[in-house]
Formats: C-alpha cells, sequence, structure tokens
C-alpha cells in the first residue's frame, strides 16, 4: 500500500511539473499599442489578458516540492529513530543483522528459549528455533556487554545522518578562539 501510495505521488508531482511547464510557455508577442489601459476595451468588455493558472500551478508545484520535503525528512529520520528496549521486559533481542532494505534477522529470547526471527516491514518469521545453550548464553553476554544506545535528540539524529565518511566533523574553530580569551582572562 506504501509503494502504491509513494508511486501516485510521483506521477501526481510529474504531471504538476509539466503543466508547469507547459504553462510558462511563452505565447505570441502582444502588440503593444493594442493596450488600452484605464478605459474600456473596444466591445465594452474590459480586457482580460492575464491568468491566474500559472501562478496557481507554481504555487501548487512549490508546496509539493515542499511537502516532498517534509516528507523525506520524516522518512530519514524514521529510519534513523530505534525503539528503546525495556530492560524489564523477560523478551530482549540479543542479535539483530540487517539482510536488505526493511529486512532484518533476530535472535529473541524469552527466558531460557531463543528463536531466530525474520523480520520485514510487514511481517515477522519465526524462521528456526535455537538449542544450543551456549550460542544463547554467548550472545546474552554480549548484549548485556555491549550499552544501550542513548536516546537521541533531534539535532543529534540529523547529525549523525550527515556526519561525513571521513569521521568527524570538523571543530568549531570559535570554541578555539572562547577557549584562548577565557585562558587569556585567567592570566591577569
Amino acid at each position: 500500500m506504501k509503494k502504491v501510495v509513494r508511486i501516485l505521488g510521483v506521477a501526481v508531482f510529474c504531471f504538476v511539473v509539466s503543466i508547469g511547464v507547459h504553462a510558462q510557455e511563452a505565447a505570441a508577442p502582444v502588440d503593444e499599442g493594442a493596450i488600452v489601459l484605464g478605459e474600456a476595451a473596444p466591445g465594452g468588455a474590459a480586457a482580460a489578458n492575464s491568468s491566474l493558472l500559472p501562478y496557481m500551478l507554481r504555487m501548487f508545484l512549490v508546496l509539493g516540492l515542499v511537502l516532498g520535503l517534509i516528507y523525506g525528512l520524516y522518512a530519514v529520520l524514521k529510519r534513523a529513530a530505534k525503539p528503546q528496549a525495556d530492560p524489564a521486559s523477560p523478551i530482549r533481542v540479543l542479535a539483530s543483522r540487517q539482510i536488505g532494505a526493511g529486512k532484518e534477522l533476530m535472535v529473541a529470547t524469552i527466558g531460557a528459549r531463543a528463536w531466530l526471527l525474520g523480520v520485514s516491514d510487514a511481517s515477522i518469521q519465526a524462521l528456526a528455533e535455537l538449542d544450543d545453550k551456549e550460542l544463547i548464553d554467548e550472545l546474552t553476554l554480549k548484549a548485556q556487554a555491549e550499552p544501550e544506545a542513548a536516546p537521541k535528540d533531534f539535532a543529534a539524529a540529523l547529525a549523525a545522518l550527515i556526519k561525513p565518511k571521513g569521521g568527524t566533523l570538523r571543530p568549531k574553530r570559535s570554541n578555539d578562539f572562547l577557549a584562548r580569551q577565557r585562558d587569556r582572562l585567567k592570566r591577569y
């Protein structure tokens, strides 16, 4: 259903863009000497040479672009935000591995029993029950050793998404300047 909505949205967007392009094509040149200003046009009807259609189309096009950007930002942040696990819950996810877009393998436990689950956007499938006690204990120890990720605020989530591949963002030079000024004032 989500794919159908996205496809329809792209089709409507393309339709609006094509109408906007055709609406802004240059019309035949108008003889400026024939334009009557402030008087009634010949035949008693007021001359109405301007149309609101291009302006309305441009407005809808810009609105569509803004809504598309908002939806894109929403989709990126939705993917970046993972639900936080309740530490007191008897159900625990010991390990997970992304295997495709919206598809994941997870090892989940309830008490001493563990299952390998296939998780997608639409469903969750139990693939196998894990009987290897040593594997379950090893995964449990690894899960307990890894610290739980602290919930991120909007700024931290956005900074993590736009961080360059080579490492962290460059430190701000204003912080260095302020630190030097503080050190200079401390000397006196």
